[in-house]
C-alpha cells in the first residue's frame, strides 16, 4: 500500500530532513544535541529508527493475519 507521500533528499545518499529530525525525536534528542552528534552517532540512530518502523509494520502484519485466519475459521 503506497501512501503517495513521498519524503526524498536533496543530494544523493543524505538522509532526508524529515527523517532526520524524526530519528532525533525517537532518540530523545533536541536538535541542538543532535547536531552535535558524530556523523556515525547519527547514523546509527538513523539505523535505530528505520528499523523499530519495519519491526512495528512486521508486528502489525501478522497481527491482521491472525485476525484473518480468524475470520476464516469462523465461516
Amino acid at each position: 500500500m503506497s501512501t503517495g507521500i513521498l519524503i526524498g533528499s536533496q543530494f544523493a545518499g543524505t538522509i532526508p530532513a524529515y527523517e532526520e529530525r524524526e530519528a532525533a525525536r525517537f532518540g530523545l534528542y533536541n536538535w541542538t544535541e543532535w547536531r552535535l552528534l558524530n556523523n556515525d552517532d547519527k547514523a546509527m540512530a538513523v539505523a535505530h529508527y528505520r528499523i523499530n518502523g519495519m519491526i512495528s509494520l512486521h508486528q502489525q502484519d501478522a497481527v491482521n493475519n491472525e485476525m484473518e485466519r480468524r475470520d476464516k475459521a469462523k465461516r
